[in-house]
């Protein structure tokens, strides 16, 4: 414990009448850590009886309310604010308090802070009711693309583009290659859902473009295994006859079914017992049992003058008695041990839903150059650092409340000065979900000066963020989807 005092009697204490002793605070300070606290002192004939901490890195403590008034713990903070970059002497650490300057705190109930005097509980109570009352706006100053979790040594690391460059004599306005460009996030759907919830029930969510801040474009060659695989999720669907004229039945005759029994005269009885103070949700929930029972009598009625209706009807209902006897026995099982036949199925292979593709690309990079070396080592560092989540700015090692979205990346194939390579994939924005680095690829360490590793090789592994549809093979894009790129009659496309 490195605690210094820096001055024993840095406020005075008023004496209380009938008090014992003397009380002072003292003001301290750890160079190691840069804690800075103030205790108040108890002495009794010149001998210390009691040390209470009432502050500590800018923050008063519930047992300084009552010794010290509002506009006196915003006096002797700012003191402190003042003498604390003296009292270091340029070798310790300046507390984070003290560096930003930031103001006189008091602690609440419950763990937290408030600024100090009346006027910071009220804000603390307002804060409370507006989170409640508004909770998108409590967490708009959050979002990942904005301030809250900017990095500035992105700019200055990977804004120039000839140090993310491999080779690092390429000819980039002649030769093929692949453009990796690395994005901040933004939420794609935020914007629809939160801003006119009543247009997504109707027309679904809206995406826009995720990508917010450029963050910088490593350029490699298009490596030797350029591939895509475009695939769709089909899955087999089974429906008997009479689980299809069920479902005819029921959507058909839905209103019929739904006045029915319980909800009898249909809009009208809903009407009746709506007035009567019986919940929506309530009424459908009750409507079901009536509705089950009015579509089974339809689906009897419509078997009767089928014999193999009939059979199908009467082991469904079979299957049915004996499930609520706790005997798990189907209709198929009834009908093909008792009779040696299954209901046909009418087994059809159907849509289920799209997948979104997937790219695996494997470089080994071997540095010719001191300069090459460098590129080598920044390539690696821009797609390490971009794929990691992001935390809240502050320090290496600091706390964050919330994890933000990684980068997100653009890959394109381009010859020439600046032209798409029309008889190659189009990829849409896309996640690093994997990059790994071996650093003696084969098997053997072998090093220039500096320990700079004669070759290295890396593996990228991509995943689209959005599936391919039919519509992203035009030449006419949404206007907020900046990130889609256009598909001429002679490209490929995605």
């Amino acid at each position: 414990m490195a605690e210094k005092t820096i001055d024993s009697n840095f406020y005075p204490l008023k004496r209380e009448p009938l008090q014992v002793g003397d009380r002072n605070v003292s003001l301290t300070y750890d160079p190691d850590n840069g804690d800075t606290k103030l205790y108040e002192i108890v002495t009794v004939g010149g001998v210390q009886t009691a040390k209470v901490e009432i502050y500590k890195n800018g923050v008063w403590s519930f047992n300084s309310l009552s010794l010290i008034s509002d506009p006196e713990r915003i006096k002797t903070h700012d003191k402190i604010l003042d003498i604390i970059p003296k009292a270091r002497q340029g070798k310790g650490v300046l507390p984070a308090f003290v560096k930003n300057k930031e103001g006189s705190k008091d602690q609440v109930i419950g763990g937290g802070t408030v600024d100090t005097g009346p006027q910071g509980i009220l804000n603390k109570v307002g804060s409370i009711i507006g989170a409640m009352t508004d909770p998108i706006k409590a967490l708009t100053p959050f979002d990942v693309s904005g301030s809250e979790f900017k990095d500035p040594n992105e700019n200055r690391l990977f804004g120039n583009t000839e140090l993310l460059t491999y080779p690092y004599d390429m000819l980039v306005k002649q030769q093929d290659r692949l453009e990796i460009t690395q994005y901040r996030y933004k939420p794609t759907g935020a914007e629809s859902i939160f801003t006119n919830p009543t247009s997504v029930i109707q027309n679904n969510i809206q995406r826009i473009s995720p990508l917010s801040d450029f963050i910088g474009m490593a350029i490699l060659p298009i490596p030797n295994n350029a591939a895509d695989s475009n695939n769709v999720s089909w899955g087999q669907d089974e429906m008997n006859a009479m689980t299809a004229g069920a479902t005819g039945t029921a959507l058909n005759k839905m209103s019929e079914h739904l006045g029915a029994g319980i909800l009898s005269g249909g809009a009208a009885g809903i009407g009746q017992l709506l007035t009567k103070g019986q919940s929506p949700l309530g009424i459908l929930q009750a409507a079901k049992g009536g509705m089950a029972a009015n579509l089974y009598l339809d689906v009897l009625s419509a078997a009767a003058d089928s014999a193999a209706a009939k059979g199908t009807a009467a082991s469904a209902f079979a299957s049915q008695v004996l499930k609520m006897s706790q005997f798990e026995v189907s209709p198929e099982s009834i009908m093909a041990r008792g009779f040696g036949i299954v209901p046909n199925s009418n087994m059809e292979l159907l849509f289920n839903n799209p997948t979104l593709r997937d790219f695996t690309f494997a470089y080994r990079l071997s540095p010719r150059s001191k300069k090459e070396a460098r590129n080598v080592k920044r390539i690696i560092r821009f797609f390490k650092q971009g794929m990691a989540p992001r935390k809240q700015k502050g320090q290496a090692g600091e706390r964050s409340y919330f994890l933000g979205t990684p980068n997100v990346f653009k890959l394109r194939y381009k010859t020439g000065i600046n032209s798409s390579i029309s008889a190659l994939n189009k990829f849409k924005v896309c996640a690093l979900t994997g990059f790994s680095v071996n650093y003696s690829p084969d098997n053997n360490w072998t090093a220039y000066d500096e320990g700079q590793p004669v070759s290295v090789s890396i593996t990228l592994q991509f995943k689209e963020i959005e599936p391919i549809y039919n519509t992203d093979y035009k030449t006419s894009i949404f206007e907020d989807r900046n990130d889609l790129d256009m598909v001429e009659d002679d490209d490929v496309g995605y």
